[in-house]
């Protein structure tokens, strides 16, 4: 590795990094790869030696994506989560770090105008139907049913429902402790992730 490398040269490394040494999932990586080659790779921030970099060259390069892509606060998080993260990784976690300071932290974003997210309330179950699910399942000693009913009563994820163990039940307080995830890589491993979705 070059002892002043461009920014997309430690994207590379950073998402190598990823897959061995962080815990995130390979789906994340993935789709990090994939916001990088849409909105980052071919532009002059990509190209630029990390050490030089200055806040400044980050907001013109997100004011340039936003110009030409009128996106969601969501949308634009995740560009900013990578421009975040490779930063972060250059200063942290790199052997003999090219920067010190993670200079996209500095970065202030919050007058920048977003396109409007879409309401998607008619993609949820109201509290009536899910009310009606369960009873149309109260009969059923399916697991299936058991899970349905279970996880609209205590309003879990399907991946944290499917991580749970009996170890997570506490009888004695009545309590269940939700702290990891079961979800599928590659289409058809299951992996055990240590943490639930936006708690790392």
């Amino acid at each position: 590795r070059e002892i002043d490398p461009a920014v997309e040269d430690v994207f590379e490394e950073y998402q190598e990094w990823r897959l061995n040494y962080d815990t995130c999932c390979k789906a994340t990586v993935d789709q990090d790869l994939q916001t990088w080659n849409k909105y980052l790779k071919a532009t002059a921030l990509a190209k630029t030696r990390i050490s030089i970099v200055k806040p400044k060259d980050i907001m013109n390069e997100y004011r340039l994506i936003m110009k030409n892509n009128y996106l969601t606060r969501k949308a634009f998080n995740k560009i900013s989560c990578v421009i975040n993260g490779v930063f972060r990784y250059a200063c942290m976690e790199m052997d003999n770090p090219p920067i010190e300071i993670n200079v996209a932290r500095s970065v202030d974003v919050s007058k920048m105008k977003f396109k409007p997210e879409n309401d998607n309330s008619n993609d949820v179950y109201t509290e009536d139907e899910k009310i009606a699910i369960c009873n149309a399942l109260k009969n059923d000693p399916s697991v299936y049913a058991y899970a349905v009913r279970f996880a609209f009563e205590f309003c879990m994820r399907i991946s944290e429902l499917r991580a749970l163990k009996w170890s997570d039940y506490d009888e004695t307080r009545g309590t269940i402790y939700i702290h990891h995830m079961m979800r599928r890589e590659n289409g058809c491993i299951s992996v055990d992730t240590p943490h639930t979705k936006g708690s790392r």
